[in-house]
């Protein structure tokens, strides 16, 4: 920010949200939703209301700092339509979370993005392969639409035979692609 004192400190109160998990390395997320005008008599990391799944938990305080250097984007972010108060949840004493809690999820997200990345890399694998079938299905069909060529069947057998074994695996790789793209799509989800 600024090397000058802040113009003015506001003291908010913030409230978050404690969602179970879906993951062997943590068992919950944590999320900032709100950040009250002032601040409550609440103790931190007090639950406000919820169960064990989905709760929110009244976490603490903290102190917005407005600098005069800053105006112009403090304007922008108003105006902005959804302006944004960026917090950051540290851990405490009181903090229900564990340092080895943390850990684990981080070393759970370096896997998963792993994960994603190898299975990226076989969908790209994938398409390159059913656009090589799509090549050599275009050129049989070439060959096959010839005048002449049904003239002699059993020449021509082995291409159409060809043709359709390339079809086949066409299909096959198709379904594995979508198959591999739904995964994707419900990582991202």
């Amino acid at each position: 920010m600024s090397h000058n004192p802040p113009l003015q400190r506001i003291p908010v109160g913030i409230v978050a949200e404690r969602r179970r998990a879906i993951s062997q390395w943590t068992d919950f997320v944590w999320r900032p939703v709100t950040a009250l005008a002032g601040v409550p008599d609440t103790p931190a990391w007090t639950r406000l209301s919820g169960d064990d799944e989905l709760a929110l938990y009244y976490v603490g305080t903290a102190e917005v700092e407005l600098y005069e250097s800053e105006a112009s984007n403090y304007r922008d972010n108003l105006v902005s339509g959804t302006p944004q108060l960026w917090v950051a949840l540290r851990p405490t004493d009181a903090d229900p979370t564990q340092r080895q809690t943390r850990k684990r999820a981080e070393v759970a997200e370096r896997r998963q993005q792993k994960a994603d990345a190898a299975l990226r890399a076989s969908i790209v694998e994938l398409e390159t392969r059913i656009a090589e079938h799509e090549g050599a299905i275009r050129a049989l069909e070439t060959t096959m639409a010839a005048p002449g060529f049904y003239d002699d069947r059993n020449a021509a057998r082995p291409l159409v035979d060809r043709h359709q074994a390339l079809m086949w695996e066409v299909g096959a790789l198709m379904q594995r692609w979508e198959a591999l793209q739904r995964s994707l799509t419900g990582i991202s989800s």
